[in-house]
């Protein structure tokens, strides 16, 4: 009975992926391809955070514009006239903000790329853990 117990655990738990092989225990990465990564991991999110302050310091710039744009639509006192004025001050928002957001999308983008061009010459490319965060950060 024991027996049959054991062999069914294990087969479960080979079953769930649960044992590492030889050859997965002893993957290691060389101390200069790590550094080689580390590198372009640095260049990588140096690039994203100026990209981010980018985008912030733009909308803070185009919420500014719409924030005094929309208080002199207010102070008109004909009502065609603030209503035209309050969708101008909208729609030059909307388009603003559609501009900013593609241009911090595109850095985004290039300084993933340019990461993956450097990982290729590391030699590492092939690693997983290499490409984490990307998905996360496309969230921002």
């Amino acid at each position: 009975m024991k027996k049959k117990l054991v062999i069914a655990l294990g087969i479960s738990a080979l079953a769930l992926g649960l044992f590492v092989t030889g050859a997965q225990a002893k993957k290691v990465v060389s101390p200069a391809k790590a550094s080689c990564v580390q590198s372009a991991v640095a260049k990588r999110e140096t690039a994203t955070i100026a990209a981010f302050d980018l985008y912030t310091t733009q909308m803070r710039n185009v919420l500014g514009t719409k924030k005094e744009a929309l208080n002199s639509a207010w102070g008109k006192t004909e009502i065609a006239q603030r209503r035209t004025a309050i969708n101008s001050a909208v729609k030059s928002f909307r388009s603003s903000r559609i501009e900013i957001r593609k241009t911090y999308k595109a850095a985004q983008k290039a300084a993933w790329n340019l990461f993956k061009d450097e990982q290729k010459n590391c030699g590492t490319a092939g690693l997983q853990e290499d490409n984490a965060g990307q998905t996360e950060e496309n969230l921002i």
